[in-house]
């Protein structure tokens, strides 16, 4: 392998390696808001959830 080889050979892997960690850090400012709509989501089924097991808790001490 010449030296201009070699040259444009390390200049692409610094290239690839900028790429990928440009597109990581993409991805993860777009996994970011999702996980906390996720979160958000998960909390109200939560709340739906313990709403549900006192009413049911209310309906079994009634009768």
């Amino acid at each position: 392998m010449t030296e201009l080889e070699e040259k444009k050979y390390i200049k692409f892997k610094v290239a690839a390696t900028f790429m990928i960690l440009g597109l990581l850090s993409f991805s993860f400012a777009l996994l970011g808001p999702l996980i906390i709509e996720i979160s958000k989501i998960r909390e109200m089924l939560d709340d739906k959830m313990r709403s549900e097991n006192l009413n049911n808790i209310h309906a079994l001490v009634s009768e």
